[in-house]
């Protein structure tokens, strides 16, 4: 489950033009170069940076949308007599594009408060990125225990299953704007 979240991640992250053309084990060693590619001062202020602490949570908040969306399509598979065997499993054996469906947002209300709670907890991304020009000193550090930042990946990852739930609900009830099959959220957002 978690190499298929991450290939999507990759790809609405605008990371690969296509879903699934990097593989995640690559991208983190790329990754990982481009840091180490910095000075040490900024590596270690990006490390512990308000920036990442938000670009995480958004993703945990994905991470916990992707199971409960996968969980939701291999019930209905199960339902038809198609699906079988554990959600990780099942996760697995996903192609790029569907793991991108999965992580995705359905709607761009889902999108925005995804967004909107990231922004209420830790600033604009824009502002952050913003920091990143002034040099080491200015980049806002995030003042969490180690334990902390752990439940709050955790919060994170139970907000986005509620979210998809309550996205759910909403569509019952509600007209949404639902996004294009393979859409990504735009760039930085206020």
């Amino acid at each position: 489950a978690g190499r298929a979240f991450w290939q999507a991640e990759l790809y609405l992250r605008q990371l690969d033009d296509v879903a699934g053309e990097t593989e995640v084990k690559q991208a983190a060693v790329e990754a990982k170069d481009r840091v180490e590619a910095e000075p040490e001062e900024m590596q270690n202020a990006i490390r512990g940076s308000v920036l990442l602490a938000r670009q995480n949570f958004i993703s945990a908040a994905r991470f916990g949308y992707f199971l409960r969306r996968g969980l939701q399509r291999l019930d209905l598979e199960r339902s038809l007599g198609q699906g079988s065997g554990s959600l990780s499993d099942w996760m697995g054996s996903l192609t790029p594009a569907d793991a991108v469906e999965l992580a995705r947002a359905a709607t761009k209300e889902g999108q925005r408060a995804v967004q909107h709670h990231a922004t209420q907890l830790f600033g604009s991304e824009i502002e952050l990125l913003q920091q990143l020009d002034y040099g080491p000193d200015a980049v806002q550090q995030l003042q969490l225990s180690d334990e902390s930042r752990r439940r709050l990946s955790l919060e994170a990852a139970a907000f986005g299953a509620a979210l998809f739930d309550a996205e759910s609900a909403a569509g019952r009830r509600y007209r949404l704007e639902y996004t294009a099959t393979g859409s990504r959220a735009d760039g930085p957002l206020g």
